[in-house]
């Protein structure tokens, strides 16, 4: 794992082509964030989505983020998926990214969607 900030603690690992972010409070117990739904952000630059993955992780209460770290099928754009809780925060995070730098923000997606195969017809057709 490489540290990104040592100060705030944020760690980066590749996993099953996915680079993921993580705060030192997720590693201490993963399992406190089982069940979690995720913010979805899209942006041709994965770059720009790492920088709001760990200023998300680091300043605004958010532990664990995965960015797509190859594109694949007709897929243009890399895919963030910022993890919390609940949608309560989508209003805010919808605020402070849309359309900021060309970034695409779609909103928040429950766990229990991910896990029924639920996926929107945009992702779909880009498969």
């Amino acid at each position: 794992m490489n540290v990104i900030n040592s100060e705030k603690k944020v760690f980066k690992k590749n996993l099953l082509g996915w680079n993921y972010f993580m705060s030192i409070k997720y590693l201490k117990d993963p399992k406190a964030f089982a069940g979690f739904g995720q913010y979805l952000f899209f942006h041709t630059n994965p770059d720009v989505l790492e920088k709001i993955a760990r200023d998300e992780i680091e300043n605004n209460g958010f532990d664990i983020a995965k960015i797509r770290a190859e594109l694949s099928g007709k897929f243009t754009d890399y895919v963030m998926c910022l993890f919390y809780q609940d949608d309560s925060r989508k209003n805010e995070l919808r605020g402070k990214h849309q359309g900021k730098n060309g970034m695409q923000f779609r909103g928040w997606k429950s766990d229990e969607d991910t896990e029924k195969g639920k996926y929107s017809k945009q992702y779909l057709d880009n498969l």
